[in-house]
């Protein structure tokens, strides 16, 4: 923002008064960011055993919450600015091994052993649906973050499209049926919210094929073909 302040102050001179509003919400939302990911680097060091031996560790799992909802509103920032209109947000690797040190209170193992914990060991499983539940909440934080940018006759969530997923249905025996999914933004009113379907037999692939038509795409088959039978009408106002 400070190379580009007299531009700035030159734009606002020439724009309409909401587009005025904009430029200003914009600049304060990034002014708030530089001051987080600043306060991020100057993290001390936790409390809890083990902790990271490097302090102001970004990539230390003790920093994994605060990083994670900054690379969130980096994205935010980026699709309200037209820099790009798609991005996509990975967290950890398939691996995961975090521990998840924030979530309080805090969970028996890693995330990798959860996830592959036996459906009947109670405790893991219930640390598991833990881990899950924090993740729920990091991807409202992101429905939030778009739904507090006004564009238009809404809001950036109701012109876009998240989908939230995994690659597998069960982790403790890699299946890949029952898989959750979940779409929320009403994708400049194409598409139908607040409904669960259950699709039974149909692949993740027939889910591209429907967004690719939402994108103006509309193409019947997107990667393999036997795994694709068109778009899912249900999915559409």
């Amino acid at each position: 923002l400070d190379s580009v302040l007299k531009d700035f102050r030159q734009l606002q001179g020439r724009v309409t008064s909401e587009d005025r509003t904009k430029l200003e919400q914009h600049a304060h939302y990034v002014r708030e960011l530089e001051k987080r990911l600043s306060l991020i680097s100057a993290q001390p060091t936790d409390h809890r055993p083990t902790p990271p031996s490097i302090e102001g560790d970004i990539l230390s799992e003790y920093q994994y919450e605060l990083v994670a909802k900054a690379q969130i509103d980096l994205m935010v920032a980026a699709l309200s600015t037209d820099q790009t209109r798609v991005a996509s947000l990975q967290c950890s690797s398939a691996v995961n091994a975090l521990r998840y040190p924030f979530i309080d209170p805090p969970v028996s193992s890693e995330g990798h052993a959860l996830s592959h914990a036996g459906d009947t060991s109670a405790d893991q499983q219930a640390d598991w649906e833990k881990v899950l539940t924090w993740y729920a909440g990091l991807f409202n934080y992101l429905l939030d973050a778009l739904k507090r940018i006004p564009e238009g006759d809404g809001s950036l969530l109701d012109h876009s499209i998240v989908v939230w997923g995994n690659e597998l249905g069960r982790g403790n025996n890699h299946s890949h049926e029952d898989v959750p999914l979940i779409v929320a933004g009403k994708g400049n009113g194409l598409l139908k919210t607040g409904q669960y379907l259950d699709l039974t037999g149909r692949a993740q692939n027939d889910l591209l094929i429907t967004l690719m038509h939402c994108f103006g795409r509309e193409v019947q088959h997107f990667g393999d073909p036997r795994f694709c039978t068109g778009p899912i009408d249900e999915l559409f106002a």
